[in-house]
């Protein structure tokens, strides 16, 4: 089964950052960005449990290609997305939105 998945809208403003930043210096890398996440996510939605968590309930998905990491929550049936983190920032400054 395929969760619904709700983007924080911090974690939205943030891949809508990280998809200008790369659009800005290389079309093509934004275009493997945007397409990398967007499999990631869809993932996510298929099968949130494969994910580790970071701890409960808060799990993590990483892109394999990118310095990014989604963490996410499942929440009431559905796929809470809390950012698209980069992987140099400084960790869990996202904690304030559970």
């Amino acid at each position: 089964m395929t969760l619904k998945v709700e983007f924080r809208p911090e974690a939205e403003q943030e891949l809508i950052q990280a998809f200008n930043w790369y659009e800005e210096r290389n079309t093509s890398a934004a275009d493997r960005f945007e397409d990398s996440i967007s499999n990631l996510i869809n993932h996510i939605s298929k099968s949130p449990s494969i994910f580790p968590y970071l701890e409960v309930p808060i799990q993590i998905a990483v892109l394999k290609i990118f310095p990014y990491y989604v963490p996410f929550r499942v929440l009431g049936g559905k796929v809470e997305i809390l950012g698209i983190c980069h992987a140099k920032r400084k960790p869990g400054y996202w904690d304030d939105r559970l």
